[in-house]
């Protein structure tokens, strides 16, 4: 089987039994020919797998919204990419409670992970978790709040 694709740096190939084939050839796109890709679009398109669940929460609850999705050298914990911590981190604000609900979605290698990491609580923090994802929030929470992300968290497609 071999699949072949635009690659960042031209056309290439792939092939289950010799792995990737350099670049073949660059198709060029005329300025003329272009389409603008809207902002939003492009972020999420280039997002982690944490910033993809932030967004379907927002789907689930429309006040949710993603506000940082941290790259290894952006993470402020330096956990990002450790082995047995978290391989994507995105944080995000909930404007159903006033102040604003803060949190984090991390997503983790494995169901052991997660469970490992969430006995790890900083004061005043409320950890839920679903397969290889945790959602940490920061701020104060209600039980209804917990529970609506808890129903969320269980319907929408996790990494």
């Amino acid at each position: 089987m071999v699949v072949t694709g635009l690659g960042l740096f031209g056309l290439g190939a792939y092939s289950a039994s010799r792995g990737f084939a350099e670049p073949q050839a660059a198709i060029l796109v005329p300025a003329s020919l272009a389409v603008a890709v809207p902002a939003d679009l492009r972020a999420q398109v280039s997002s982690s797998s944490a910033a993809a669940v932030v967004l379907q929460l927002q789907a689930a609850i429309p006040t949710v919204a993603l506000t940082t999705d941290f790259t290894s050298a952006t993470d402020p914990d330096g956990n990002l990419g450790v082995p047995g911590q978290y391989m994507a981190k995105a944080q995000f604000s909930d404007s159903s409670a006033s102040p604003a609900i803060v949190g984090y979605v991390e997503v983790f290698a494995t169901a052991s992970d997660v469970a490992r990491s969430s006995t790890n609580t900083m004061p005043g923090e409320t950890n839920l978790a679903q397969g290889r994802v945790l959602v940490r929030f920061t701020t104060p929470v209600s039980q209804a709040t917990l529970a609506a992300y808890q129903v969320a968290l269980s319907t929408i497609p996790l990494p």
